[in-house]
């Protein structure tokens, strides 16, 4: 049986803070529970051989946001139990923390701001999502932001900050320590330059098999709203200084730029290319989900170039609520033999039939390139699914879906057909957690 859930000791710091938290904000939290019954023709997801399976899931989940004060928090976190009863697994729990708490201990001029995200991803990003390739991450952030103002137009932002890395599988476990400081000009009532600088040091647990590493780098800032648009320019140098392995810098830079189209709509794009490694963007993908999805990114102690563009188009309408996204990375490994091209696209339609009849229509697609490794990975799943609202609380899910992967790796490949059908109440939903980037 797989269960192993090892939050790092910060984590359930913040973990219990946010039950503390209950009583005073009874009214915003909002727990749940669920069942579930899934049908696969491939449980394995294997090219031969193929097995049915029919896996029984369980969820209890909860979801939490308040604002009293100076004090904020939000928060939801799941557990999930999958019961293979044709035992073509072990049974699997799967535990889901993402938990935000900021204290403004100073109005306007210091910010504290804890973080856990505790969740699963890929070991290999282009191996089968079956458990065997599914590991439980951690990542602990505390950011203390203090801003000094040195004039009305003008001020400092000086931002220390520590995170924890933790990894069930991938021998890759870290604590960084980052301390950065930026000058920033209000040019307008609502655009800003400015410059700075961000140092951060890596030490790896296992430091013979990752050498440490100090990071530097300096920029400059443009930022602002124009009309319906707001745009933030990154643009500087970064230089990474290796322990046993050799030096490694080059320019960077990041462009974040969102369009409003009406009210109901909007256009975002997300435009880097960076020196970096796998923890910080980890981090940073989950403080920012559009900033790419990190299951597009090989869990590695090495340096790399991460050229990505991310696309995303949203509309919110009353009966109608849509998604797509297309989302292109070319990452450049500096030691291991990993470097990897990706091509990334879905969609997701979800449409209010009647008051309490809902559906909904999905779809992704996929390509992965090994460059050093010769190999391609093509990868598309399409599904839909209807709910109904039995009463406020409770809501029933049935939905179909079918996979099929392509593959220079033969025994990657495989095609596979399911059928979910659940029942929950309150909060959240019941999924099979199968982490196969962003289908």
């Amino acid at each position: 049986m797989r269960y192993q859930l090892k939050l790092k000791l910060p984590g359930l710091f913040l973990f219990a803070g946010t039950l503390l938290h209950i009583p005073v904000a009874l009214a915003l939290f909002e727990p749940g529970v669920g069942v579930g019954l899934q049908y696969t023709d491939n449980a394995g997801l294997t090219a031969n051989n193929e097995n049915d399976d029919l896996i029984a899931l369980g969820y209890v989940g909860a979801s939490l946001d308040q604002k009293s004060g100076p004090l904020d928090f939000r928060g939801t976190t799941s557990l999930t139990y999958e019961n293979y009863t044709d035992n073509t697994f072990d049974d699997q729990y799967y535990f889901d923390l993402n938990a935000t708490a900021g204290w403004e201990m100073i109005r306007d001029r210091l910010n504290v701001r804890l973080r856990d995200f505790f969740t699963q991803r890929l070991s290999n990003t282009i191996d089968r999502s079956t458990p065997n390739n599914i590991e439980d991450v951690n990542i602990f952030n505390v950011s203390p932001d203090l801003t000094v103002p040195v004039s009305k137009v003008q001020k400092l932002v000086i931002n220390p900050e520590f995170s924890d890395f933790y990894f069930e599988r991938s021998d890759i476990d870290n604590q960084q320590y980052s301390l950065s400081i930026d000058w920033l000009y209000d040019t307008s009532a609502v655009n800003q330059v400015g410059f700075g600088g961000v140092i951060s040091k890596t030490d790896f647990e296992d430091e013979d098999n990752n050498p440490n590493f100090l990071a530097k780098n300096i920029h400059a800032i443009v930022s602002g709203r124009l009309a319906r648009t707001k745009y933030k320019l990154n643009l500087g140098f970064t230089k990474f200084d290796r322990d046993k392995l050799e030096d490694r810098s080059a320019p960077t830079g990041s462009l974040d730029w969102a369009l409003g189209l009406g009210g109901r709509s909007e256009a975002s794009v997300y435009l880097a290319s960076d020196l970096t490694d796998h923890s910080f963007t980890a981090l940073d993908s989950a403080i920012t989900p559009e900033h790419g999805d990190i299951n597009n990114v090989q869990i590695s102690s090495d340096v790399f170039r991460n050229n990505i563009l991310r696309a995303v188009l949203l509309r919110k309408g009353a009966t109608l609520k849509s998604k797509l996204w297309v989302e292109l990375r070319d990452l450049d490994y500096k030691e291991t033999p990993q470097d990897q091209e990706v091509l990334n696209l879905g969609f997701k339609f979800n449409y209010q039939m009647r008051r309490l009849v809902s559906s909904g229509l999905f779809g992704g697609y996929k390509r992965t390139e090994r460059t050093e490794q010769n190999r391609t990975d093509k990868q598309y799943v399409v599904g839909g699914e209807i709910g109904y609202q039995i009463s406020r609380e409770l809501y029933a899910l049935f939905k179909l879906q079918y996979q099929n992967k392509d593959s220079t790796d033969s025994v990657q490949e495989f095609s596979e057909f399911n059928g979910l059908v659940n029942l929950v109440y309150g909060y959240g939903e019941v999924a099979r957690k199968k982490r196969s980037g962003s289908f």
